[in-house]
Formats: structure tokens, C-alpha cells, sequence
């Protein structure tokens, strides 16, 4: 029996990702039925190619290679088989662990082969997905190109992916294998594999077959399908044959908004908005203040509760929603967008203080607004509990005597944003009941800043794989 090597996994996303929360549903297709993804029997656990990734749908997932990057706009390229785009793919992961702390990119498109049949063996099962969030250190492993491709039986290859680890369905697995494997027979479009001790298994699916040619490893084949319960051979797509048409996708850069696709890149990969990102939801007090304020219906006494509760939450979460206008975006977005952004993330009262301190230690006031106990120092000119102790403060202590006539002061605010730039194009953030404005001057310097209203929270649940953090990915079978 030949089965596909598809989606093993349901994401248990509700209220994060927009996705079916149910198991993956058995279809009329006779074997379509196992299209269930598992990953190399035998072998050992890969740490070294991390241009190798997870490809989830809304229910399943299988393994891609980046075969492409542009770092300048943020874009990448998942070579992956066409069945694993069956089901819309919507994120891809990258790490030897995918429940691992990995990184995130999101799907901005896709495309499957036009000759893929959606025949268990069609010639043509590969597929591109474009994703956002890569930058200049994002791995790749290029596709062999046809004048490359001198494959013939008995070539030792090397296949990876994630999942299972035997043919039963336990012990679970999510971690990145490999194995070498020597081709049994090559065709125009096909690559296969005998079983000996090792190989891959169904859901492998979309992962590579890596072939050296000239010390450097490319992808020669795309893992497809396997024949019976996996010890009795795979087959694999041969990618040489599809070149121009590969070249066709990658090609073919995101499109959309580009405001939007700049947003996105800097909350995913390892992009600054994105590690930031990360450490919030990391730490109790911020990820425990995201949800209390994911709770709230409304602004106003919820959102003052939230803020009582977990206050060293507060100075994270705030960072993050104009972090994208500090980020790079800022050009792209205009004053819509990023108009009412504090340069340094955290808003400073107009004059010669704010001037010098944002051109001297705009770096050691954006660390310490970021930071949980640093955020209340600020808020409070230093009285708050623990802000001797407070290294991001200190550093901005420091950092502000250059400012002669800051010297001994520490920047205090007001708790009421300025107006944007661009009142008129800016959208009007959800009412709040107003705190009393406190600016203090001291030696001739005054200060104040502003917190920012609370629109965060619903961004980072429309991006969906952030509130994830660490939440499992279970298989569907």
C-alpha cells in the first residue's frame, strides 16, 4: 500500500491562530485516509540543518526546506511536497525541536506544482511556500539544478525531517532526524529507497533529499510517499526535472500591504519585535498581564486591575506596540501607523532634555522602558521599589549625565500620550479613564512620558503563533 507521508499533527490553537480546532477528517480517497506525518526511522537526531523546518496547516504538519531568503525584505521559500499544501499551510517553524522555543515565520503564500495530480504517486508532489520573518543569518539550502543532478542508484543521500521515530504510533516525537540513505532507482521524476534498518516514514512529507556536489549539499528530492507501513521503501519527487518551474516561484516575492509585510517581519524570525516578543511571553509577570488583559472586554477598570496584578508586566507589553514603528517600519507605515511612536520607546516631554537624551542614550532609555521593574522606575522618577538595583535604570542614570543640564535628574513622566504626528490619519485608540499629568523639573530639565493605549494585545493574537509560547502540537493520530 503506497501512503502519503502528510500532516500528523492538530494544532491546538483556539483563540490564537484562526484555525479548526478538530482532529484532521478522513475523506473518501481510500488511502488519503493515511496521509498521517511521521519522520525518519533510525538515524539520528539533526542539530545541523536548520534550514530544514516545519510546515503546519490547520491540521497537520509536514517538514520544508528554505531554499531562498532576501534578507532586505524580510521573504522566504519552503520547498515542500504539494500534498502538504492541500490543507493551507500557516506557519513554519524552525529548530531540532519544533516544541522547542523555535522560531516562527509566517505563510504569506503558496503554490503547488500545476502538474500535481493529487494521485498518491503524481510525478509532480512539490510545492512552495513563502513565508516573512527571514533576515541575513536564516539558513538555506539551495535546489540542485538540473546540470547538477548526476544521480544514479547506489548514491549516498542524506534525508531529514521531523516526527515519528517507528512505524507504532508512540513514544510522540517533534524532533529533527537523519538518516543516509543509498538510492535504489532513479527515474525522470522519482527518487526511490529500499528500507535497510532505516528510512523515512509518512509525514516526512516535503522534506529533503540532500545530495553533495562539490562539498555542499543541495535538495535533489522532496520526500513523498512511502510503500506499506514503512519498512518496505519511499519514494521521493526528483526536483531537477521541475527547475524552471522552481525558478518561476522563487521568483515571485510576498505581496500584499507593505506596511503589513514589514509589521510582519519584525514580529517573527529573529527579527528585534519578534525576540522581544519572545521574552514577554517567556516572563510570568508579562505573559501573566497579555492574558489578564486578553480578558477584558474593555478598557478602563479591567485594564487598571491588570496592571495592578502583574506590574511588571506592564513596561514589556507596552514596548511591543509601537515596536514595529522603532523597528524599521516607520517609512513604510507613515503617520498612521507609527505617528504617535516614541523614537526611543517611551514617550520624553518636549526640550533640550528630551533632545539630548534621545540622541545619547536612546538605547538605555528604550532597555529600560522594556523592562519590567525599569518600566516602573521610569514611571515613577526612581521611587519605585528595587530601582537601585534596576540594571537597565542604572545604565540610563549613567548614560544621562552627559546631558549636563539632566545631571542628577532621572527623566519623569506624565501618563498621558502626546498627540500623534498626523492626528487626522491616526485611528482613535479605545477610551481609558485619564490618570492625572505630572511633569516634574529639576535643574532646568523637565520630562514626561506616556503609556501607550492597550491595542497590543489583539495584534499579537491575530498573529497567532506568539501566544502559542510553547503550547504542543498534538497528533491527530
Amino acid at each position: 500500500m503506497r501512503r502519503k507521508l502528510l500532516s500528523r499533527v492538530s494544532l491546538v490553537a483556539c483563540g490564537a491562530l484562526v484555525v479548526a480546532c478538530t482532529a484532521p477528517s478522513q475523506d473518501d480517497a481510500g488511502e488519503r485516509t493515511d496521509r498521517i506525518s511521521d519522520a525518519i526511522i533510525g538515524g539520528t537526531y539533526d542539530t545541523t540543518h536548520e534550514a530544514v523546518v516545519a510546515v503546519a496547516q490547520t491540521q497537520g504538519l509536514c517538514s520544508g526546506t528554505l531554499v531562498k531568503v532576501d534578507p532586505a525584505t524580510g521573504a522566504g521559500w519552503v520547498l515542500t511536497a504539494a500534498h502538504c499544501v492541500a490543507t493551507p499551510p500557516q506557519v513554519v517553524l524552525q529548530g531540532p525541536d519544533y516544541e522547542d522555543k523555535p522560531l516562527y515565520y509566517k505563510v504569506v503564500g503558496y503554490a503547488a506544482h500545476p502538474g500535481y495530480t493529487g494521485a498518491v504517486d503524481s510525478s509532480y508532489d512539490f510545492a512552495v511556500v513563502r513565508v516573512i520573518g527571514t533576515d541575513a543569518t536564516t539558513p538555506t539550502i539551495p535546489a540542485l539544478a538540473s546540470a547538477q543532478d548526476n544521480l544514479s542508484a547506489g548514491k549516498s543521500v542524506t534525508s531529514v525531517g521531523y516526527g515519528k521515530t517507528q512505524t507504532a504510533d508512540t513514544p510522540k516525537n517533534s524532533r529533527r532526524k537523519r538518516i543516509t540513505l543509498n538510492v535504489g532507482q532513479v527515474s525522470t521524476n522519482k527518487l526511490s529507497f529500499g528500507f535497510a534498518g532505516g528510512g523515512t516514514c509518512q509525514g516526512d512529507s516535503g522534506g529533503p533529499v540532500l545530495y553533495v556536489v562539490g562539498g555542499k549539499e543541495y535538495v535533489a528530492g522532496v520526500h513523498s510517499y512511502v510503500v506499506g507501513d514503512c519498512t518496505q521503501g519511499s519514494v521521493s519527487g526528483r526536483i531537477a526535472p521541475s527547475s524552471a518551474w522552481l525558478q518561476g516561484e522563487l521568483a515571485k516575492t510576498p505581496t500584499g500591504d507593505a506596511c503589513g509585510l514589514c509589521r510582519d517581519k519584525v514580529f517573527y524570525g529573529k527579527n528585534a519585535c519578534a525576540l522581544d516578543q519572545a521574552a514577554c511571553l517567556a516572563g510570568t509577570a508579562c505573559k501573566g498581564f497579555v492574558d489578564c488583559l486578553k480578558n477584558c472586554s474593555t478598557p478602563g477598570a479591567c485594564q487598571a486591575e491588570c496592571e495592578k496584578r502583574f506590574p511588571l508586566g506592564v513596561g514589556p507589553q507596552v514596548a511591543l506596540e509601537t515596536c514595529e514603528c522603532r523597528a524599521g517600519c516607520a517609512a513604510t507605515c507613515g503617520p498612521a501607523i507609527c505617528g504617535g511612536a516614541a523614537k526611543c520607546g517611551y514617550r520624553l516631554k518636549a526640550g533640550d532634555c528630551q533632545a539630548c537624551l534621545e540622541s545619547s542614550c536612546c538605547g538605555e532609555v528604550g532597555a529600560a522602558a522594556k523592562d519590567g521593574l525599569g518600566y516602573q522606575c521610569l514611571q515613577s522618577g526612581g521611587t519605585y521599589a528595587g530601582c537601585g538595583a534596576n540594571e537597565p535604570y542604572q545604565k540610563l542614570a549613567v548614560c544621562r549625565k552627559k546631558c549636563s543640564a539632566c545631571t542628577g535628574v532621572i527623566p519623569e513622566p506624565t501618563v498621558d500620550p502626546e498627540a500623534p504626528v498626523d492626528p487626522a490619519a491616526e485611528p482613535a485608540p479605545p477610551a481609558a479613564p485619564e490618570k492625572q499629568s505630572v511633569t516634574t523639573t529639576r535643574s532646568g530639565c523637565s520630562a514626561a512620558a506616556g503609556a501607550m493605549p492597550m491595542a497590543w494585545w489583539p495584534v499579537l493574537a491575530a498573529l497567532g503563533v506568539a501566544l502559542l509560547a510553547r503550547r504542543r502540537l498534538s497528533r491527530s493520530r
